[in-house]
């Protein structure tokens, strides 16, 4: 709650973002930064991919909180869990890399991981219930009996899921077309 909005403060304070935006407003806009920088300007959906990459990039933190994440239904704890996010946050940080530069790699990866995903959320939603599976993830009696009190718990978490998977499938498929196999963007 803290982090995420610093480093938006941080970013926008820069001097050469602030110069950005007013060249965009000024109708300058990316004639002016393809003639000084080189760079073509990026999509915004190409960005909002990059970003929701990056968030992936944080899901490591979360064993902070839990030392255990879920795959297929199987709850793995300690050093597993921590070998499985670090890797997950390493795929997304390279497709992050390379949706920003992008290259078809990176929206494959993206692909494959939203793929993987929503196999193993579902698989985990056919096998076990969800507080059975935080009971499993080593969640207290007590936040058990609290969550236990929200009698619609499961239903929230799975509708809130399910729209986060349809927005993110969306959002793949719609940046797919700044993407060939050749790597190279087609705008």
């Amino acid at each position: 709650m803290v982090a995420l909005p610093t480093v938006f403060l941080v970013f926008y304070s820069l001097k050469s973002v602030r110069a950005t935006c007013l060249m965009s407003t000024a109708g300058q806009g990316a004639t002016t930064l393809t003639a000084e920088h080189g760079a073509a300007q990026v999509p915004i959906s190409i960005i909002l991919l990059v970003l929701w990459e990056c968030l992936g990039i944080t899901g490591v933190f979360g064993l902070l909180m839990v030392r255990a994440t879920v795959i297929f239904g199987i709850v793995v704890p300690g050093l597993g869990a921590v070998v499985l996010l670090t890797t997950i946050a390493a795929l997304s940080a390279i497709a992050a890399w390379l949706i920003y530069r992008r290259q078809f790699l990176g929206w494959a990866i993206s692909l494959g991981k939203y793929l993987f995903s929503v196999a193993s959320w579902a698989v985990t939603l056919w096998h076990i219930d969800l507080i059975d599976l935080y009971r499993k993830m080593g969640f207290t009696e007590q936040q058990l009996q609290s969550m236990n009190q929200l009698p619609h718990l499961q239903s929230v978490v799975i509708v809130f899921t399910f729209a986060v998977f349809v927005a993110y499938l969306i959002l793949i498929l719609y940046t797919k077309k700044y993407f060939t196999r050749a790597g190279t963007g087609t705008a």
